[in-house]
């Protein structure tokens, strides 16, 4: 961080009070430099990226949905737009959604209390998925696509997105449905940030 980002984003980074957020800030950083792939550590890979990419290779940026709009039962604001899953990604180098989504960040923690940084709660709306899904979107809308054009209804195809070169595989392609251990797509997800006792939400 400091070798790349010296200035703002670092130190920024430096004054994050949670190691979650931290954690949120690096892994923009890192595949903004480098590019590749980021998975948490409590992720499995079931399948190659070869069978994520399928037909599309020439794919610039790959993510998976978390939910659809409108899928969730949860009456809250965030569960009525379409959340892209941020524990698993990949992205050709310097892909300008990591580094609009560090300086959001930044801006964010700029204007924010001692006390809303340490408060948990708050962690998914500083720099967790619900940002680094509104930074996709605004990448889309800047090529005339938006994720408002998917839903629950697309079943288990992919959805490409020509313009953007970004190509979103379908809910539960990066994650085990509600916890569960099974394989469920590409991604195998244990969700220990949750189900862990010394995971970022619980401890």
């Amino acid at each position: 961080m400091r070798k790349y980002f010296n200035g703002p984003i670092y130190e920024t980074y430096t004054k994050m009070p949670l190691m979650v957020l931290k954690a949120d800030m690096l892994r923009y950083a890192m595949l903004y430099v480098h590019g590749g792939i980021y998975a948490d550590s409590d992720t499995q890979c079931i399948k190659g990226i070869n069978e994520w990419i399928a037909n599309y290779t020439d794919a610039e940026f790959i993510v998976s949905v978390e939910w659809y709009k409108d899928s969730h039962q949860i009456d809250a604001p965030q569960y009525r737009k379409t959340q892209i899953v941020q524990w698993t990604f990949a992205s050709i180098p310097a892909h300008p959604i990591f580094i609009n989504t560090l300086n959001e960040i930044v801006k964010v923690a700029s204007q924010a209390t001692p006390e809303f940084l340490q408060n948990k709660d708050n962690v998914e709306g500083i720099g967790g998925p619900r940002v680094f899904t509104r930074f996709v979107q605004q990448f889309l809308e800047g090529r005339g696509e938006t994720l408002d054009a998917m839903d629950k209804g697309i079943g288990d195809n992919r959805f490409y997105f020509e313009k953007s070169r970004v190509l979103v595989l379908p809910m539960f392609s990066f994650m085990a449905q509600l916890g569960k251990s099974e394989a469920t797509g590409f991604v195998n997800h244990y969700f220990g940030g949750t189900y862990l006792s010394n995971g970022w939400k619980n401890a």
